[in-house]
Parts: structure tokens; sequence; C-alpha cells
């Protein structure tokens, strides 16, 4: 066996897994021999999913290079799908099928065939034998049903259909009784299949052709093809909720201006005739006056200052030698009959 899920389900039971040759088993093969042998010497089984849950169920299913591919929701019952592909017997993907006591029991084995089996074969002894061969003679059988779709419900429905060597291209939504299609094709051919009808209480037991109400409903060769038209031909079922309308379905939150979006908040102010500081330090470097030669001379506090000291010994001198003013020399000298005396 491949991969055994630990759910507390899959492979519990005296020899439930004894043998298997599984990929993958998920929630199955619960039950005395549940599994036993399944697949085993060459045979091979892809999947089990939640399915042959029950004693005997799934025993020697594919055995002895038999091969079935996934199993789900399956195989549900005392011996459903017992020895099911037994001795090189073929079946596809089995889903939510053959659930019931002796469900496909013995199905397609002996080389025998069936495709696809989907929500079919539900009911006690529903499928049995179904597209099997007969054990004495396997080479020459070739029993084949092509798919099984939605048919084959009710107690022994289908039982041994397609049974010795028969074909049936296919059972589609069909054979849904007790006992109906009981042996249909059993050792002949019914190429076209049996598609929604045989579907009363034992209903087309035996035959070997389809009857009237059955050949309508036959596939045709080739499907039909519809031509697309350039334009639709059927209006649609509902309006859609919003029409379509040239304006946009919301207005923009902005509409755009020429003007800006915000106006100044005050007239701008005229340059006032002096500055609002004064300045925080004099100045690095005193004016310069151009002089008449074109030279420079630099102005400074002592300059000024000699200037005015300048000016009073000049006023000062103009008064000493004014007509009638006393000369400062003479007035700080003795004569010298004063300086005799003394």
């Amino acid at each position: 066996t491949g991969e055994v899920c630990k759910d507390d389900v899959s492979c519990f039971g005296d020899y439930a897994c004894y043998n298997a040759n599984i990929g993958l088993i998920v929630k199955g093969c619960n039950g005395t021999k549940a599994c036993y042998n399944y697949a085993g010497y060459y045979g091979y089984i892809g999947e089990v999913n939640n399915s042959c849950l029950g004693e005997g169920a799934c025993n020697h299913t594919a055995a002895f290079d038999g091969y079935i591919g996934v199993i789900q929701d399956s195989c549900l019952g005392f011996k459903a799908c017992y020895s099911a592909g037994h001795y090189d017997g073929t079946i596809g993907n089995v889903t939510s099928s053959c659930n019931g006591n002796y469900t496909c029991y013995y199905a397609s084995t002996y080389g025998g065939s069936i495709g696809d089996v989907l929500h079919s074969c539900l009911g006690d002894g529903a499928c049995e034998r179904a597209a099997a061969c007969d054990d004495d003679n396997p080479a020459q059988c070739g029993s084949n049903i092509t798919e099984i779709l939605y048919s084959c419900e009710g107690v022994n429905a289908c039982n041994r259909t397609a049974y010795a060597g028969g074909y049936i291209g296919g059972i589609r939504n069909a054979c849904n009784n007790n006992t109906a299609c009981l042996r249909a094709a059993m050792g002949s051919t019914i190429s076209a299949g049996i598609n929604a009808c045989c579907n009363a209480p034992s209903a087309c037991v035996d035959i070997t052709a389809l009857p009237g109400a059955c050949s309508a409903n036959a596939p045709t060769n080739t499907p039909t093809v519809i031509v697309p038209t350039t334009s639709p031909i059927v209006a649609p079922s509902q309006p859609p909720s919003n029409p379509p309308t040239e304006a946009p379905s919301k207005p923009p939150t902005n509409t755009p201006t020429a003007a800006p979006s915000k106006a100044p908040t005050a007239a701008p102010t005229a340059p006032t005739a002096s500055p609002s500081k004064k300045p925080t330090a004099k100045p690095s470097l005193a004016p310069t006056v151009s002089g008449s030669s074109g030279g420079t001379r630099t102005k400074s506090k002592k300059s000024k200052k000699g200037k005015k000291q300048k000016a009073g010994k000049d006023q000062k001198r103009t008064r000493e030698h004014a007509p009638g003013a006393t000369s400062h020399i003479s007035a700080n000298l003795r004569s010298g009959s004063d300086q005799q005396r003394t």
C-alpha cells in the first residue's frame, strides 16, 4: 500500500488492508477483510477515499492484474465491489456508486471492462456481475459497458447486464428501478447504449435490442454544432440594473475654475521709509571721501578731533595778535625791576 492516512478509519479491522496495492487510502478500507488482497498480485488501485467500508467490501477488487482508477464515496456495504475488476478486469473511476450489499459484486471480472461509474448501481445486488465474462471461457469474452451514469438504482438493477460477452455503449439516466435492465444485452450487443429509458420496475429485462421507447433517445454519432451569429438572437433575461448614460455616474468633486482656488488673505503692504530695526552693530569700515585729485582719505573720529583742536589754536592766536590784546608772553614775564625787588 502506498500511503494510508492516520484518520482512525483507514485499514481498521482484521486483514483490512492485507496484501493491498493502493496508492492512497483516506477514510477507507474499514472492516474485516475490507480491502483484503485489494489489487493484489500485480493489480492496482489509484485511490480509495471514504470507500470500501463494510465486511468484505472491495475484497480481491482488481486483484490479479485488474485495474480501478479512483474509488470515491463508493463500495459501502457487505461485499460491495467484492472482486470487481478481478482477473484482468478494468473499471474507470467509481464515484458515489456501488453502495449496498453485493453491489458491483464481481463486476467486469475475467477480462471485462466498465468505464466510469457515477452515481449509479445503488441498491442490493445492483450491477452484480455487470460486464463480467464467463469464467469458463474468459479469453473469448470481451464484455464491455463504456460508462454507467446516474443509472441502475434499485434492487438487482442492471444485474448481469452485458454479461458473457455482451456490449452496451453506455447506460445513462436509465434502468432506475428494481430489476430494471436485468440481464440486458447478455451475450448480445446494444451499440447505441441505453439512454433515459427502462425506468419502470422490471423494464427491459433480457432485451437484446433497444425497445422503441429508447431508440429516439440514442445519442448521435456527431454532436450538433451551433455556429454563433454576429449579433445575439435572444434578449437578455434581465435588464441591466444601471442603464448606461452619456453623463458620468458621479460628478467631479472639485470643478476646475479659471480663478485660483484660494484668494489672498490681505493686500500687500508698501515699504516704509525707515527700517523696522536699527543696526545691531557698528560698521566694520569707516566711509571714505573722494578727493579732488581722485585719491581718497579716511575720515575717522581722530581726524575730526584734530581739526577741532587746530581750529581752537587758530582762534586763540587770532585773539592774541589782535590790536590792543596783551601778549601772553609779556603777561607771563616780570619786568626786571620787579625781579630785582623780589
